[in-house]
C-alpha cells in the first residue's frame, strides 16, 4: 500500500460520520429520538412488546419519512431548474430546507406533549416547538446538519440509558427470594378474572338506610353472572 492510499483511508470519513452529513438521517431520527424519550418517560404503563413494536414503527416512520421528503424535493428541484441561474448549490439549499422544515416539524410534534408537561405555562409549548422548528431549519440552512443529528443521536442514546436505568432500579434486588409459594405456582388453566371496585360508591347499608333504595336487584346479577359480591 503506498503512502497515497494510506493517507486516503485515513482521511475517509466513518460510517457513522457519513451518516450524520445525511439529511435524511435527520428524517429517521426525527420519528426515532422522540419515541425513545416519550417510552422512557412511561416505561411503567407499556409491555416490552409493546414498546419494541412502537420503536420499531417510529424507525419504519422514519424511512418511509425520508422516502416521501426525499420525493419532494426532488420534484422542488426539478421545478426550480426550469428557472434561469439555477445552480447546484441552491438545488443543496431547496433539499436541505425542505428536509429542515420537515425533520422540525416532526421533532415538534411528536413532543409536544412531553413539552406541555414540562412547560405548563401559557403558549410555553406553542414556543418551545416553534424553536425546535426554527434550529433544525437554521442548522439546514446553513449547511449544518450534522449537528442536528448529532445532537439527536446523543438524546436517543440518553433516553435509552434513563429507560434502562429507570426499569433496573424499580425491580428489588431479591425481589424473586421475596416472591411467596402462590406467586410462583404455575396453573394448568388460566381463566379470566374480572375484579370490579366500587369507588366511591355507597353500600348496600347506606342506600337503604339514607336513600330508601334497595339495590339488591343489582347484586343478585352480579351473582347470577358468577360474580361474588362483598358487602362493605
Amino acid at each position: 500500500m503506498t503512502a497515497d492510499n494510506r493517507q486516503k483511508r485515513e482521511d475517509a470519513p466513518s460510517l457513522l460520520t457519513r451518516l450524520s452529513r445525511q439529511p435524511a438521517t435527520t428524517a429517521v431520527l426525527a420519528t426515532v429520538t422522540p419515541t425513545l424519550f416519550v417510552l422512557s418517560q412511561n416505561w411503567y404503563a407499556l409491555s416490552p412488546a409493546k414498546s419494541a413494536w412502537l420503536v420499531a414503527a417510529a424507525l419504519v416512520a422514519g424511512i418511509a419519512l425520508a422516502a416521501l421528503i426525499s420525493a419532494v424535493s426532488f420534484l422542488a428541484v426539478r421545478a426550480a431548474a426550469l428557472f434561469a441561474g439555477f445552480t447546484p448549490d441552491r438545488a443543496e439549499a431547496i433539499r436541505n430546507t425542505v428536509f429542515g422544515i420537515a425533520s422540525g416539524f416532526v421533532v415538534s410534534a411528536l413532543l409536544y406533549r412531553s413539552l406541555q408537561g414540562l412547560l405548563p405555562i401559557a403558549y410555553g409549548p406553542i414556543v418551545a416547538s416553534a424553536a425546535i422548528i426554527a434550529a433544525i431549519v437554521a442548522a439546514f440552512f446553513v449547511r449544518r446538519h450534522d449537528v442536528v443529528n448529532r445532537f439527536l443521536a446523543i438524546f436517543a442514546v440518553v433516553a435509552c440509558v434513563g429507560w434502562a436505568t429507570s426499569v433496573a432500579s424499580s425491580v428489588p434486588p431479591n425481589a424473586t427470594a421475596l416472591r411467596r409459594d402462590f406467586e410462583r405456582a404455575k396453573f394448568a388453566s388460566k381463566p379470566n378474572i374480572y375484579l370490579f371496585i366500587y369507588d366511591a360508591y355507597g353500600s348496600r347499608d347506606v342506600y337503604e338506610r339514607n336513600f330508601s333504595f334497595d339495590n339488591s336487584a343489582h347484586y343478585a346479577a352480579l351473582e347470577g353472572k358468577g360474580f361474588k359480591v362483598l358487602h362493605g
